[in-house]
């Protein structure tokens, strides 16, 4: 069985999850290709002509995350050279792969759901928008000017259901949060999708001496450490940055005097209530399983996200989780088992539950025993990668 992964990525939190997804495959004996748009170690790089045909194709000027792939290429006829049983579609925003390509597929395609951009009009995130779930027009992720009920994302919309119902996709949601946003769509009305969280190793993703991660990061030794991480970790209003600031500022002062905060993501200490360290972007797994071992607490102030790998990282490493129960995170992090989750956006409710933990030490350090249990029961790349084995074989069985 061969399957060919497509991922525009080899980077960001889809391109990780489907990176490591691929090496599950390939420990099970499993034949995984993975094809993306950027040279990577473990990926081939797609070499379309001409190579705009995948590269940000069209400049839309969005309040949000906006990808039209609307430009044809030959991506399909050389997918095909792979000869792949499976095509395994993951992120494949920015134009990598085209609508139209898409329904040219000759193999079964398994679509996993990183976001929600298959059932709209072009938005990955739609925020409050459920314009998605009739026909996506006058869409709030367009300037004011380019919103019309025959907008671009109307058109866009319009060829997904136009191209899409001639093909059966079997879809995937790491979420079950995920899977109903799908499910309430238009373009996927109640179509069934199969719910199969994100993997990692948790050989490498463990916990690690403390003292020692704290030594070689040059972190503070006798310091309440708070971790805050993500890609474009300060800039990406998503990720809720100003509200983890927010909610720091609000701590009292003798819990505030203990602590200082962690960034990864950002190579600038950005300005804070706390003292704030930067460490920068890191790529290799060993080197951020060190950086959650060095700290105490993980923060995800995340206003809207998906299953994020940092939290499932953090909880692997023995981190106890603090954040919004948004999304499919409530899904990972137990309320009161390994973790503190609060309502969205509640800034004082979050800062409570982060002096709760710099307060308990007890408290802090069972949740995070609780957490590494639960990443290695059910967030073990073996488990990921045996779920999606049975489910290729199920997609293959079919007539």
């Amino acid at each position: 069985m061969r399957i060919v992964q497509l991922c525009t990525y080899a980077r960001g939190g889809a391109g990780v999850a489907a990176l490591r997804l691929h090496r599950g495959l390939k420990s099970l004996g499993t034949e995984s290709v993975f094809l993306t748009s950027e040279p990577h170690p473990e990926a081939r790089a797609l070499a379309q002509t001409p190579k705009w045909t995948w590269k940000k194709e069209t400049k839309v000027p969005a309040t949000r995350y906006f990808s039209t792939n609307l430009k044809q290429s030959h991506l399909a006829k050389q997918v095909r050279n792979y000869r792949p049983d499976i095509v395994h579609l993951h992120w494949i925003g920015d134009g990598f792969v085209p609508i139209e390509s898409i329904a040219e597929f000759e193999a079964p395609i398994v679509w996993t759901q990183h976001d929600a951009w298959a059932a709209t009009g072009g938005c990955h995130y739609p925020g409050t928008c459920r314009n998605f779930e009739v026909a996506c027009g006058c869409c709030p992720a367009l300037p004011p000017e380019l919103q019309a009920k025959n907008d671009l994302s109307h058109r866009i919309w319009n060829l997904k259901n136009a191209r899409w119902p001639k093909r059966t996709f079997s879809l995937v949601s790491p979420s079950a949060w995920l899977a109903r946003e799908i499910q309430s769509s238009q373009l996927f009305k109640n179509e069934p999708v199969d719910i199969i969280p994100y993997g990692l190793d948790t050989e490498v993703f463990r916990p690690r001496d403390k003292k020692a991660a704290r030594e070689i990061l040059g972190l503070p030794p006798d310091r309440f450490l708070i971790l805050f991480g993500a890609v474009a970790a300060t800039t990406d209003k998503r990720k809720g940055f100003a509200e983890l600031c927010q909610a720091l500022q609000t701590l009292p002062a003798p819990i505030a005097e203990r602590c200082v905060a962690v960034v990864f993501g950002d190579s600038v200490a950005p300005p804070m209530a706390l003292p704030c360290i930067a460490l920068g972007r890191f790529q290799d797994d060993l080197s951020l399983s060190v950086i959650y071992s060095a700290c105490d607490l993980f923060v995800i102030p995340s206003l809207e996200d998906n299953f994020p790998n940092t939290v499932l990282e953090a909880m692997a490493c023995g981190l106890p989780v603090a954040g919004f129960a948004v999304g499919g995170i409530p899904e990972a992090v137990r309320h009161g088992e390994n973790g503190l989750l609060v309502p969205p956006g509640d800034v004082q409710a979050l800062a409570q539950q982060i002096e709760a933990f710099v307060a308990d030490p007890n408290m802090t350090a069972h949740f995070g025993a609780r957490s590494r249990e639960r990443a290695v029961s059910e967030f073990a790349s073996s488990t990921q990668a045996q779920k999606y084995q049975s489910l290729y074989e199920g997609v293959l069985s079919r007539p």
